[in-house]
């Protein structure tokens, strides 16, 4: 991202995560989200759960290896949807956290917050703007 667009309130980015991750991040079960790339970006962003079940049952077995024992039904989550939000308060090469995956950056992330009603929205996996039809469609039913 170029730095006009990281001077723009936080609050309007969204970053695009698997389920079942999504839910665990907004659930703050998981306090770090890793990608290949780094970010300058801190503050609150929106979590999007990814439309794709590709690797939903291996998530799901992840989740359970690292000690998550109550997890909800596939019907339960939702997906190619804006569910909540979460602040990210560093980017880091190395974490002792369980969910740090050496190799590429960790988005440390702290204060999830579950939206009232999830929104759906089409995602890229880069972190992006939310488009401002879907930001007022958040605002109107989440109050």
């Amino acid at each position: 991202m170029n730095s006009k667009s990281e001077k723009r309130p936080v609050s309007e980015y969204y970053l695009s995560v698997r389920q079942p991750y999504a839910w665990a991040i907004i659930a703050g079960i998981k306090d770090v989200e890793n990608r290949s790339w780094p970010t300058k970006i801190r503050g609150r962003i929106f979590i999007h759960a990814g439309k794709n079940r590709t690797g939903l049952d291996d998530g799901i077995d992840d989740l359970r290896k690292k000690g998550v024992r109550k997890l909800p039904k596939e019907q339960d989550m939702a997906f190619g949807a804006i569910i909540g939000s979460v602040e990210i308060v560093d980017c880091v090469k190395n974490h002792g956290s369980k969910w740090f995956t050496k190799g590429g950056s960790g988005f440390l992330l702290e204060k999830a917050r579950k939206l009232k009603a999830p929104v759906a929205m089409k995602a890229n996996a880069k972190m992006q703007r939310v488009p401002s039809g879907v930001l007022k469609k958040i605002q109107s039913l989440n109050q």
